[in-house]
């Protein structure tokens, strides 16, 4: 699909550490933890940094994969009003499941949720614990608290490991209903 005849997109692609995309400090990723600062540079530096330097419409969708597919879910129920849509690929949400679960259920700015989308992407044989033991009970829970408010939808990719291929073009075909 050439989403650029209806829909002309720029994406802006972020190097990152582990301590970038994990909100809370966690034994088994040295310096997590810093997805806040992180979350705060993305939304008041580098979304008016490309605002400034190019022609945009102030719709912005984040993806993050693994890690990030974590801090996308972070950022999604933190600062919902920077983004329109979020693509959360094998989001690594056993990292931190209460913290990240009960920022969920416990969303102050879940008014800020209303008709945003989210996808989330995943391969049924993801090797990872912390992905597949974790993020369908996660995104059941997202789907029950705030699937009347929100567009929501769960691709569990066949024979899929981790972080699948498409991820982002389904996200997109999700977003923009194609």
């Amino acid at each position: 699909m050439d989403f650029s005849k209806n829909h002309p997109i720029i994406i802006v692609g972020i190097a990152n550490r582990n301590r970038d995309l994990i909100p809370v400090s966690i034994a088994t990723r040295f310096g997590s933890g810093e997805a806040e600062s992180f979350r705060n540079f993305l939304i008041h530096e580098l979304i008016s940094y490309v605002d400034n330097q190019y022609s945009t419409n102030g719709e912005n969708i984040l993806h993050g994969a693994s890690n990030a597919g974590l801090f996308t879910l972070y950022t999604m129920f933190t600062t919902p009003e920077y983004f329109n849509a979020f693509i959360s690929s094998s989001a690594t949400v056993g990292h931190c499941y209460e913290y990240i679960t009960n920022l969920a259920i416990n969303n102050k700015k879940r008014n800020l949720l209303n008709n945003k989308k989210l996808i989330s992407h995943y391969g049924n044989k993801d090797q990872l614990p912390h992905v597949i033991n974790f993020l369908p009970k996660y995104i059941e829970l997202i789907k029950n608290n705030f699937g009347k408010q929100m567009q929501i939808r769960s691709i569990v990719v066949e024979d899929g490991d981790h972080v699948p291929p498409n991820s982002v073009l389904d996200g997109l075909n999700f977003i923009y209903n194609e």
